[in-house]
Parts: C-alpha cells; structure tokens; sequence
C-alpha cells in the first residue's frame, strides 16, 4: 500500500529436504492424493496397469512407490517412479497456492515470491532439480516470481559458469518473470568458507551480466541466535557487510560500490539483453531426479540422465561454451515450439535414450523447416513412460546398429584425433552414409556420428558425449559450432581465459563485461559490437593488449549519451556517476589499481574536447580514428574523480 514492503515470500525452499535428503514424505494424505492425482492422469486402472506392469483392481489399492534405497527392476518401474516424481510437483503447487490464497483474502496485495535452492559446496550443477521442481506454478501457471538463491561460496574458474547455466535455466522454465536473486550472497553461512570481497566483487558484476535483474543481499547482517537455540553456537552467518551490533566490515564498502553503479546504471542494467543465434535446449525431466533410485540396469538404459548430465552437459557443453564466449540463449524444450526456435541458426540438444513425443517432434519439424539440430550422445527410442518413441529415428530413417565399450575411450571426430569421450559410443551402419556425412568414428572404425539432411534443414548427431575435462575439447566443440553456422560471438577475447558477455537495448546502447576468474594475472585483447553500427571495436583501443588483474572484472555501458555531441563508447573503470553541466562532464571512477585505466568517446564535434583531469591533475587526450582516447591510472580503493571540459 506504498510502504516499504515491496515484496512477500511464501515459505520457503519447500522441496529442499527431499532433494538433501533423497526421500519423499510418505506420512499425513500423501497416500489419498496421490491416488487422486493418478485418476486425473490415467482414464482408467487399466491404463495404469499396462504402463506399471502391475495387476491393481482399483486406484485405491495403489501402493506408494518404493523409497531410494531399492535399485529399479525394469522400465515399467522406472515409468511408475517418473509419475511419483510429477505428482509431487503438483503436490508443491497446491500448497504454495493454498498459502497465496490465505494472504491475498487477508488483504494481502503486494507480488510474491519463492526462492530457489541449489548451490552446494561452491557448485550449481545440481540446482536444475530444484528449479524443475515447481514446474506447475510457472509462467501463466502462477503469479508467483520465483528469485534464485545465488551462495556460490567461493569464485573461480572451476564455477565460472554455473550462475549464467542457474539463471538461464530459471527464466526458461519460469517464462515472462523478473530473474532476480531471492538469497545473493554477501556472507558465509559457514565460518570456514571465508568470503573475500574480491570474489563477490567479480560474482556481482557477473550476475548482472548474466541477466540478473535484482538481488537481496543474503545476509546482509550477522545474527545472533537465541540463547541454546542456535545450529552453530549464538551466531548466525559471517563476513557479512554489517555485523550483529551494526558495525561495518571491509565487505561493507563493495556494497556501497555497487549500488553506486546499479543506480547511475540501472536502466541500461535492466533493459540490456543478450542476442545469440545458437540455443541450447534444457530439457526437465532429465533433472526430474531428487526421489531418484538407483539404477543398476534394469530400466535398460544406455545413458541414464543423472549419470552423465553434470559431466556431459552442465560442466560440458555450457561451460565450453561459456569459456569459448559463445552466445547462446537457453530453451526449454518442454514448452518452446519450433516456430520460437527458428530464429536461432543453431539448436543444441542433451538427448537421452528417454523423451516424449510432442518434444521429439518439435525437434524434427526444428530441422525440417532449415534449422541445424545438433542432438547427442542418443537419438531417442522411448518416452518418460517407458513406451516406444522414436520419431527423430523414424524422421531420420535410420537407427542403431550396435555400440562399443572400451577401457579408456577415444573416438576420432571433425578430423581431430584421439579425443577423450565416454561409454558406451553408439554406432551406425557405414553404408547409410556418404563418407562426407560421417564425422566421428570409433577407434576400430565404426560410425559413431554423422550429418544428415532433413528437408530443408539438417540433423548433426554424436553417439557419445565429450565432457569438458581435456584442452582437446575445446577444438571440437568449436569445429561443430562452426560446422553449424551462424553468428557465435558478439564480444571476443584472445584469451579464453578471459570471460566476455555483451548485452544489448533497443535504442543502441550495450553493456560489456570482461572478467578474469583465475588466481593469476592474464594479458588479453578484446573486441566488442558497436550496438547502432555494428562495427566491431577495440579493448584496448590503442594497444594491442592488456593485462587483467587475479579474480577480477569490469563491466562497462557502451554508447552511452555524456552530451549531445559525445558519447562514451567504453571504460574500465567502475563508473560510479556521471552528471554533465554545462560545458563540463563530471564521473566519479574507481578500479584495481593493477587494471589500466581507459575511456573511448565519440561524438559529432569529436575536436571539442578541451581538457581533461583526474583528481585534479591534467591527463592527455589522444586522438586516434575519429574517436578520443583517454589513459590513465587506478589508485587502490579510492574513488576518483574525471572532469573533461568541451
């Protein structure tokens, strides 16, 4: 009612005892609504029966599916437990829209919102079973926002691109919904994982160019338990920016920082957006897994999804891509259409031998219609129930004829030898193909991947899966992206070392990070997109490199207006303000002192630039191409402040 309260958050992290502890709840009605739920699912018993291979009379003789503890016995179990799993998504849906009811007939108006669980022990890769979780309440669904909980712990190159995979997931899943961070993290929950302002520095730059459009600090101050009350003694979290006695910590000043660039560049921050032409699709089910049981063969399985997705596609495939800086959107494959997917020249899909049919054949019409599908490591022959589905075959026309399974496997693809992939290789009979078609083979010489045309488009498929885990990777990876076409990169960097995203408005402006996730020093030239004109520019404009300091970004506006005849293109240093008066242009700057300083402006009257200073103290303004150069030094945690008069 135009107070402080902007927001409600209903409950809390509700599935995130079943995910840690791998174990439904099997007390209270749990038994009656899942029966309930399975009348609305199946017509009849019948129906039932035939895909559970079980002899039931009546829905109410349904017995609740074994716990985590017992291996699958066949595909009809292994059917009947993905039906667990789904129900429980309803289950969730209907108590948090019970409790969203409660609230708005108590008068309650404000939006509200739930938070996403996730990270554990400094990796994400297990947080797309949390999102998938509250598949009934996204999109139209729900009025429910449902904001990320971003703990990483700690930052480096090891989860450099796990916060980018976390939130592309949620905002595919949830729809047309601010991606914001319910729980970003500003403080350790443990007091051995020291949280160093430096890495939060490069997190919280990275989030916002990562597509991040809020964060509510977590825990922004420490807390003090109830006496005998507390899990971890009287206090609750550390090295958070405020202590419980409202003392600053050195975590404090950063949070100053960066509402200082949030608000002198919150509209561009908010309004920028990515522009790919490739797609990696996210298919649920394959993370529909926290009730999971083991499977040890007798769902009859060549890749089973909780097996291989972290290694094959999490800290695979998107984090290459990342490391490659390629720009890429993500999908997800359950509610895109192929219409929606044919402005990507390219569509990336994680296949197993499980998905359902309406999904296979977007797929099919995808490639039929002139897109180009890369689809790996299986081409599809059942659907989550365990019942025939093969459309991408049948649409192809082939199948497979058998596989390999070798000690240490190595496999030749896109005419590079040796490259480590995993088992079982799938292979194809030799004669389907021309030889020109054929892009990877075994070690004993079978095809294992190919390229074939389907209608107007065409189908690349692998019959295993790389990972990410040698540098032999990368050359692969890259020879498919280009084998596939399309515009890969807005932003480059001669060092993949050196992360690079730019983001893009609709009225010619940009944002551009450039980040270095490594404990050491790296030396990099950049280039970026002019976001009217497309020319492709320079970082550093006047050097040929430039040296990146250990755990540490920039993020930088692109053509932003200063005045009505000049425009900043680009700066490496943290623009904190910007107020022009007059004939003079006031920015208050700050940034590592290790990372050179450099502003690019342009502008109709590029010759009225008339002086230039730093804290008072002339700098020189270069002239090169038509644009003006400026050049200087950080000074270590200090502000300073830049007045150029024209």
């Amino acid at each position: 009612n135009g107070g402080p309260v902007i927001m409600m958050q209903i409950c809390n992290e509700i599935g995130l005892f079943s995910w840690l502890a791998h174990q439904a709840d099997y007390g209270g009605d749990v038994k009656e609504r899942f029966t309930a739920w399975l009348k609305t699912r199946y017509a009849d018993i019948n129906g039932l029966n035939k895909l559970w291979a079980t002899r039931y009379t009546h829905f109410n003789d349904i017995e609740l599916p074994p716990d985590v503890d017992e291996p699958y016995s066949s595909p009809a179990d292994r059917a009947r437990d993905f039906d667990w799993h789904f129900f429980w998504k309803k289950y969730y849906a209907d108590y948090l829209l019970m409790l969203v009811k409660m609230a708005r007939d108590r008068g309650v108006t404000v939006p509200f919102y739930h938070n996403l669980p996730g990270w554990i022990y400094g990796h994400g890769h297990e947080f797309p079973v949390n999102i998938t979780m509250y598949d009934e309440l996204y999109g139209e669904k729900s009025d429910i926002i449902f904001g990320v909980d971003h703990i990483p712990e700690f930052v480096s190159h090891r989860n450099m691109h796990d916060d980018r995979i976390i939130n592309d997931i949620a905002s595919a899943m949830q729809g047309n919904k601010p991606l914001f961070a319910a729980e970003f993290q500003s403080g350790s929950r443990e007091y051995h994982v020291v949280t160093s302002p430096r890495e939060m520095e490069l997190f919280y730059k990275a989030s916002i160019a990562n597509g991040l459009k809020g964060w509510n600090y977590y825990m922004f101050s420490q807390g003090r338990n109830p006496e005998r009350k507390g899990y971890s003694g009287d206090t609750f979290y550390w090295f958070t920016p405020l202590t419980a006695e409202g003392e600053r910590t050195p975590a404090f000043p950063l949070v100053q920082k960066m509402s200082k660039i949030i608000r002198t560049h919150e509209s561009l921050f908010v309004r920028s957006e990515r522009k790919a032409e490739v797609c990696v699709l996210f298919y649920p089910p394959y993370y529909t897994s926290e009730l999971e049981r083991p499977e040890q063969g007798g769902s009859k399985l060549q890749f089973v999804p909780a097996a291989i997705r972290k290694q094959a596609y999490f800290d695979g495939l998107l984090k290459v891509l990342q490391v490659l800086n390629i720009d890429y959107d993500m999908a997800d494959l359950t509610k895109v259409s192929h219409q929606c997917l044919e402005k990507y020249k390219q569509v990336w899909a994680f296949s197993t031998d499980e998905m359902n049919a309406h999904e296979q054949q977007e797929l099919v019409n995808y490639a039929s219609t002139g897109g180009k599908l890369m689809i790996y490591p299986a081409l599809p022959d059942r659907d989550l129930s365990q019942q025939p589905c093969t459309m991408l075959r049948d649409a192809l026309q082939l199948s497979a004829s058998g596989k390999e399974v070798i000690d240490s496997p190595l496999i030749d693809v896109m005419r590079l030898k040796d490259i480590k992939c995993a088992n079982p290789q799938i292979t194809f009979d030799a004669s389907t193909f021309e030889k020109k078609d054929v892009i990877a083979t075994t070690l004993n010489g079978k095809v294992c991947g190919f390229v074939k045309n389907l209608k107007e488009g065409e189908v690349i498929h692998l019959g295993t899966w790389l990972g990410f885990d040698t540098e032999g990777h990368k050359p692969v990876y890259q020879a498919l992206l280009n084998r596939l076409g399309g515009n890969l990169r807005n932003a480059t960097s001669s060092n993949d070392n050196i992360t690079v995203r730019q983001r893009f408005t609709t009225d010619g402006r940009a944002v551009l990070f450039a980040g270095n996730y490594f404990n050491e020093a790296q030396t990099a030239a950049l280039s970026y997109k002019h976001p009217k004109t497309g020319e492709t520019i320079a970082f550093p404009y006047l050097k040929e490199e430039c040296t990146f300091p250990p755990l540490y970004a920039f993020i930088s506006p692109v053509n932003i207006e200063l005045t009505q005849d000049h425009n900043l293109l680009h700066c490496s240093s943290d623009l904190l303000s910007i107020e022009s008066k007059g004939r003079e242009i006031n920015m208050v700057l700050s940034g590592d002192r290790d990372m050179p300083g450099e502003m690019l402006l342009e502008g109709k009257n590029k010759d009225r630039i008339m002086y230039a200073s730093l804290d008072g103290l002339e700098i020189k303004v270069i002239q090169h191409n038509g644009r003006n150069v400026l050049i200087y030094d950080h000074k270590e945690n200090q502000e300073m402040l830049l007045s150029i008069k024209v």
